[in-house]
């Protein structure tokens, strides 16, 4: 996935969290008010997403460079690591043992990430696991 994919991933996100909470504040009435609930919408947004966001791009830029990186035919383990909720597709993977780099891990994902907050990691595995 080219980094501009990636940026649109980001926008999508910021998109996707803050459409209903402005749609809420452009229904109020009073242009005074109206500006206001826009400011909350923002504030609020900023104090509960950006910190997840930015930390799922970091995360999915670096297993992306990870896995570019990593030469061809390259054995590959899948490392579950879904911070306090557990993920069944991540367990999966995880439990698929090695495959070759482009390889689909059960789930169909070639490395991480497979959801926000996921925090796994595809790593190279020893010879004949």
């Amino acid at each position: 996935m080219p980094s501009a994919d990636l940026a649109r991933d980001i926008a999508a996100n910021v998109v996707k969290d803050l459409r209903p909470r402005l749609e809420v504040a452009y229904s109020v009435v009073n242009p005074e008010r109206r500006t206001d609930r826009v400011n909350v919408a923002f504030r609020e947004w900023r104090g509960e997403r950006v910190g997840r966001l930015v930390a799922d791009a970091a995360h999915a830029a670096f297993a992306r460079g990870h896995f570019v990186a990593t030469p061809a035919r390259t054995p590959l383990r899948w490392l579950a690591d879904d911070g306090e909720r557990a993920c069944a597709e991540c367990e999966d993977n995880g439990l698929a043992g090695s495959t070759s780099k482009g390889t689909p891990f059960p789930t169909g994902h070639r490395h991480p990430p497979v959801h926000s907050g996921c925090r796994c990691l595809v790593v190279t595995a020893a010879k004949g696991s």
